[in-house]
């Protein structure tokens, strides 16, 4: 079922006009600045920055933004690797003084210690993952890929939570279009490996006959579990003709589990800097959702991941 893409998303929040709350965990960054402050004005958030103030202000005025609507929360003299901006921000989540938390200018290991902090972070008993929605401009195709960004190489459990997360995240983001989500076409869930048949020799797909089951027994409710899946046949339909197998999933998969954080990493960055397409990122299994990319990212990635993680959090709210 084709999910929604950013201009539809960016639609939604120009009209609803949520002004979410959302708090970057280090704040001295211009992207950071410059996707907020567009978030800003088109009525998406209402700003928090957490961070050295004195630098804050300086990157703003050299960039004519304006901060007159942003809080700070003033860190001063963190080291750049310090967690200290992240729990600053993950402070004001626990306070209900900021509804989203986004990642900023500050290491991922820097920024997990204060989100997986046990009293003080955002912890749950579920594993966290990073989701990204990719959307392939080229071909007006979308998709969600998972774990990009975060655990390592998840057991059977994890993967099992990971199924859930994405299955989350496409049935929110369904709920954008009124007739997909009244549709009674399942999400299509790939479980990613280099073959389509389970091996001994390859590990990575020992887990795909359980969970497959799973999902015929109705875990996952309205998706359908196929694995394990190459690549090749989640995208291009074309690849299931020429290899003539039983499978519901012909090149229209709505999101892919991958069996590692490289095998997903490698592929969501041969993506980002090959092909004409556009991106974001979230973590879930928080108590909250994480906006979460790279900090390399342009100010373009940094709004696509605003807009998709309070989107997510908006439909959230319905339920």
């Amino acid at each position: 079922m084709p999910l929604p893409s950013f201009d539809v998303m960016f639609a939604y929040l120009d009209q609803l006009q949520p002004r979410m709350r959302v708090v970057a965990a280090g704040g001295a960054d211009m992207t950071v600045l410059e996707a907020m402050s567009l978030a800003r004005q088109r009525g998406w958030i209402e700003p928090v920055l957490t961070g050295p103030a004195q630098k804050i202000e300086e990157l703003a005025d050299a960039a004519g933004i304006s901060l007159d609507q942003f809080r700070i929360v003033d860190v001063i003299d963190a080291p750049s690797d310090s967690s200290a901006p992240a729990q600053a921000a993950a402070a004001e989540i626990r306070a209900g003084r900021a509804d989203l938390l986004m990642k900023g200018q500050i290491a991922t290991p820097a920024l997990m210690k204060a989100v997986l902090d046990r009293s003080q972070g955002l912890r749950t008993d579920q594993v966290i993952c990073q989701v990204v929605l990719m959307e392939l401009l080229a071909v007006d195709r979308r998709f969600l890929m998972t774990d990009t960004g975060i655990t390592i190489t998840p057991n059977r459990e994890q993967k099992r939570q990971m199924l859930n997360h994405l299955a989350s995240a496409a049935r929110g983001l369904l709920k954008f279009d009124s007739h997909k989500a009244q549709s009674k076409e399942p999400i299509r869930m790939g479980l990613m490996a280099a073959t389509e048949k389970v091996s001994e020799a390859m590990p990575d797909t020992l887990d795909c006959p359980e969970l497959c089951e799973m999902g015929q027994k109705g875990a996952f409710s309205d998706c359908v579990i196929e694995g394990p899946l190459s690549f090749d046949m989640a995208m291009d339909a074309q690849a299931n003709s020429r290899k003539q197998l039983d499978r519901q999933i012909l090149g229209n998969a709505d999101a892919m589990l991958f069996p590692s954080l490289q095998a997903a990493n490698l592929t969501v960055k041969a993506i980002m800097y090959t092909a004409h397409c556009r991106f974001g990122g979230m973590l879930m299994g928080t108590t909250h959702p994480v906006v979460f990319m790279s900090r390399a990212d342009e100010t373009s990635t940094r709004l696509n991941s605003l807009a998709l993680a309070i989107s997510y959090a908006l439909t959230q709210r319905q339920t």
